[in-house]
């Protein structure tokens, strides 16, 4: 009897030990199994499609950025483009704005929610309070975005921070080059609508400026164009005064238009 009983333990302890040597397999085959899902959960997120790709230049490097995420967290170390920003409806993602002025009095109550507010040209902000900021997009004059302060533009990418800098900065700007800035920006934060709406509002801004302007050079316009058309002689500007009989059908539709 003895002996059966140590049969049956000895059974007992081998048929334990194997339980015992399985669950410990199984365990170690999940945890390599969520490793491996949570890696493979991580690589496609890296290797997630750009929606939007843009070229960044700051005169110095050339680099073509590709977004595929909103940014939720821009630092912006201008005064200008924290204006754009808030042009766009964009303040809740600022983080981090700088102010060189008065700021316009539309966007005045939307600033002085901001978080951070820099003042001064190029003001100094730690590399390591930018970081800790948690930022994900950073703009502003070509020296905001450098080695010492921010990283270099390759380092912020590579890290999914996404510099920016507009080329209404450069030596050649125009009022295209500002409209440009304004959708690419409206691109990357999808806000596309936002853009088209502070483009008519700039033209708009800028054509009520030029109206009297334009008012009196077309009423000269028009006067000539009635000449030309009503008493032109035949001869070497016979092709000239054709083209003024045409203008002068449309005369009355432009200035219902734009006077």
């Amino acid at each position: 009897m003895l002996l059966l009983r140590e049969f049956l333990t000895r059974i007992e302890m081998k048929v334990l030990k194997v339980v015992l040597s399985s669950m410990i397999l199984l365990a170690q085959l999940s945890c390599s199994k969520g490793v491996g899902e949570a890696s493979s959960k991580e690589t496609k997120e890296e290797k997630k499609e750009a929606y939007f790709s843009y070229e960044f230049n700051d005169g110095a490097d050339t680099l073509v950025v590709n977004v595929n995420k909103t940014p939720e967290k821009a630092v912006l170390f201008s005064h200008f483009m924290t204006e754009m920003f808030l042009a766009l409806g964009l303040g809740d993602k600022i983080v981090v704005a700088t102010e060189e002025g008065p700021i316009l009095p539309e966007f005045k109550e939307a600033y002085d929610k901001i978080p951070v507010r820099l003042k001064g040209h190029h003001a100094i902000y730690s590399k390591e309070e930018f970081l800790l900021s948690g930022v994900d997009f950073v703009s502003g004059w070509d020296s905001a975005i450098k080695a010492e302060t921010t990283g270099t533009p390759q380092e912020l990418i590579d890290k999914g921070i996404y510099p920016f800098i507009a080329k209404a900065v450069r030596d050649n700007e125009t009022l295209e080059t500002v409209y440009e800035d304004f959708y690419t920006l409206g691109k990357i934060f999808k806000v596309e609508k936002n853009a088209e709406k502070v483009h008519f509002w700039l033209f708009e801004g800028f054509f009520k400026r030029k109206k009297g302007r334009f008012r009196r050079n077309f009423e000269i316009f028009r006067v000539i164009v009635e000449w030309l058309s009503s008493d032109c002689q035949e001869g070497v500007y016979q092709q000239l005064c054709n083209d003024c009989r045409r203008v002068r059908l449309h005369l009355d539709d432009i200035s219902k238009t734009f006077l």
